[in-house]
This record gives structure tokens, sequence and C-alpha cells, in this order.
């Protein structure tokens, strides 16, 4: 799974940007099925780092796992994993805003997936920070993990 969310769909994405409502409404059906891969991955993979990845950095490191992910994400902050827990909120929420469409919500959605392509090099960062971390603080062989 990790190696199909690395590799995100954005190089068939450019032309559709940014997005509104019409332009979604209208998309045909190669735009539509690019556009859902990009939802999906984007979706997984932010899930993936906050679920998963972010526990398991805690649990390698033998610190106690917080229970709550305010409490996850502001030890990710501390250990400079993501950038801050603003951007990593406002990385959910526009998960959250395209995750579900609704033919009456079409220009948040739009705008929601237009501001997640801006924003999806970030997730790829924090990814390839992990995996700098897992190399030098963790002890894991680079040729382990996916470049």
């Amino acid at each position: 799974m990790l190696r199909t969310v690395w590799r995100y769909p954005s190089s068939g994405l450019p032309g559709l940007f940014p997005l509104d409502g019409h332009a979604l409404e209208v998309l045909d059906e190669d735009a539509r099925e690019k556009l859902d891969a990009f939802r999906v991955r984007f979706s997984g993979l932010q899930d993936l780092l906050a679920s998963k990845l972010f526990r398991g950095i805690l649990l390698l490191e033998e610190e106690e796992t917080p229970q709550s992910m305010l409490d996850i994400l502001n030890a990710m902050e501390k250990r400079e994993v993501i950038s801050s827990f603003d951007d990593w909120k406002n990385l959910r929420d526009l998960r959250n805003a395209f995750m579900h469409e609704y033919l009456d919500q079409l220009e948040i959605c739009a705008d929601a997936l237009t501001g997640a392509h801006a924003v999806a090099g970030e997730l790829i960062k924090v990814l390839a920070t992990n995996r700098k971390r897992a190399i030098n603080h963790v002890g894991l062989n680079s040729g382990d993990l996916p470049e």
C-alpha cells in the first residue's frame, strides 16, 4: 500500500486545476478517474501518516503513545516531522471537505481539491522526512524503504 500511496498521480492533473464547481460537474470520465485517484491517495496518505506512522515513531522511540491525535500531532511538531499542528489540521480539513461529494456542495469540494493539489507535496515531504528519520534515528536500512 505504501508504494501505491507514495506515487501521486499528480502528473496527469495539472490541467484540471484550479477547479470550480462547474468544472467539477462537467469533467469527462478520464479526468474524473484521475481526480478520484488523487482524492483517494491524498486521503489515504494523510490518514496513514497520522494514524499509523506517527504512532509508530513514538513507539520506536520508546515513548508512551499518546491517546489523542492532538497529542500525537504536537509530538510530531516538536520532532519537526510536521511543520506545524495548524498546517496538519488544514490538510485534514481539506481531506474532509472533498471526501464526500454532494451535488449541492460542488464548489466546496472543488475548492478543497484545488487546495489539496496545491499542498500534496507537503505530504510527500512528511513521508520523506520520516524515511530519513527511520534511517538516521531508528537505524533502518535505506534499502528496505521505498525511495
